[in-house]
């Protein structure tokens, strides 16, 4: 489920009276009003076009991380996922920000790389959701106003596939060598325990709107 704040405004015109004529200024106050549907729909149509721009870049991200570690699963099983995760997950990411101009990351209640908590907005949404079933966890997608600018914010729920047990599950179910490695590369790790269908985390997404684009 997407969601998307629409900004609506109002103005309200007091009528004057029939004996005084209008000014010459006030004559043209008409076509000023008229103009600000249009000024508003440009404003609508800067906030989709930018949403559109972080839903691909998040797209982007998703999929290069996805298949480097499906790949990296097939190829190295578990110990080569989680290598991957430790020495590549985070450079991909800071890449894909920087050439997208989009500012993106994952997070969870759950940590295991305890840089990755993510924005206020983010933590907000896991302080809520990020401790139930993936299920209960809707998506975001939204322009908000934020200390004067106007952000585009996405965040899409991460949820628990069999597969993910064998880094995120109990300690029976992670695979051969995997607690070693989570001990020596995470040492505060928090981010095991899952079971199937459980919200693991969030990819989230954030750039600032730009008027007129």
């Amino acid at each position: 489920m997407r969601s998307l704040i629409v900004l609506a405004f109002l103005a309200a015109c007091a009528p004057k009276p029939a004996e005084e004529p209008a000014a010459p200024e006030e004559a043209e106050a008409p076509a000023e009003e008229a103009a600000a549907p249009e000024q508003a729909a440009s404003g609508a149509e800067s906030d989709e076009a930018t949403l559109a721009k972080v839903d691909a870049a998040l797209d982007q991200l998703a999929g290069t991380l996805q298949t480097n570690l499906k790949g990296k699963l097939q190829a190295e099983g578990a110990a080569g996922a989680l290598s991957f995760c430790h020495e590549q997950a985070g450079p991909l990411t800071e890449t894909a920000s920087r050439e997208t101009g989009v500012s993106m990351g994952r997070a969870s209640v759950k940590l295991r790389n305890p840089g990755n908590a993510g924005p206020a907005w983010v933590q907000s949404w896991l302080a809520t959701h990020g401790g139930g079933s993936a299920g209960d966890a809707a998506a975001v997608r939204e322009v908000v106003e934020v200390d004067g600018r106007r952000m585009a914010h996405v965040l899409r729920p991460i949820v628990v596939q069999p597969p993910c047990l064998q880094c995120h599950g109990s300690e029976d179910q992670l695979a051969e060598g995997v607690a070693e490695q989570l001990a020596a590369k995470y040492p505060d790790d928090q981010a095991t325990g899952y079971a199937v269908g459980d919200l693991r985390g969030v990819f989230w997404a954030e750039t600032a709107v730009v008027p007129g684009q």
